[in-house]
């Protein structure tokens, strides 16, 4: 009963943000925003899939939900200069493959998946860059204190994310420990949204003791 409830409420987050986020996109300004909203729809998909051919797909699917991630981390923090989006994107292609192939073989490979790693590097430099910006706008004046805040929250929602990945403490059988599994996913989505998806109310408060510069002009 509990993980269906789980499931469930991951299901609409995932659904939910996704629109969210198609619907800002269709701003020119946040085209960028239409590979992040992939990311959410393609993971709503993957969780409604379930046995062994629809488990090769859902692992087709964790590579292309990834693909897309690296996309919007492109597009969105490195605008036209060089990125290491290549070599995630390889790096990708080929731990899937390998896990693929590993999850098809009989009997089948139940230790650590090489895509699992890779995902991690994928959301760690989402994160990484991420600090990147915020530490050059930090002590910029003339940038609001929103979208400094944005950038805090996807430094934690990234590291989160690639935890998840890579720790086998989420996935401890442990009744106490389980349960960290779905509460950081949980916390990692809503952080997401409040990142892309900033609600008014929520802009205005963190804006609160902004101060616009006062530009001299000289007569």
């Amino acid at each position: 009963m509990g993980n269906t409830v789980v499931m469930w409420i991951f299901l609409i987050l995932r659904l939910g943000i996704g629109v969210i986020l198609f619907r800002l996109a269709l701003n020119p300004r946040y085209r960028n925003l239409h590979w992040l909203a992939a990311v959410f729809y393609l993971n709503f998909v993957s969780m409604l899939l379930g046995g062994p051919v629809m488990g090769s797909l859902s692992q087709v699917l964790m590579i292309v939900i990834h693909i897309c991630l690296a996309m919007f981390t492109h597009v969105t923090f490195y605008q036209h200069r060089r990125s290491p989006v290549a070599w995630i994107i390889g790096g990708l292609v080929v731990a899937g493959g390998a896990s693929l192939f590993l999850s098809l073989r009989v009997p089948p490979y139940l230790g650590p998946q090489p895509i699992s790693y890779m995902c991690a590097v994928n959301w760690f430099w989402h994160a990484l860059v991420a600090w990147q910006v915020w530490r050059r706008l930090r002590s910029d004046r003339s940038i609001e204190d929103w979208i400094k805040t944005r950038y805090i929250l996807v430094v934690t929602y990234g590291v989160v994310m690639g935890a998840l990945f890579v720790l086998p403490l989420w996935r401890s059988p442990l009744a106490l420990l389980r349960w960290s599994w779905p509460i950081s996913m949980m916390i990692a989505l809503v952080l997401q949204y409040l990142a892309w998806g900033m609600p008014g109310p929520l802009r205005r408060y963190l804006n609160r003791n902004y101060q616009e510069p006062v530009v001299s002009v000289e007569v």
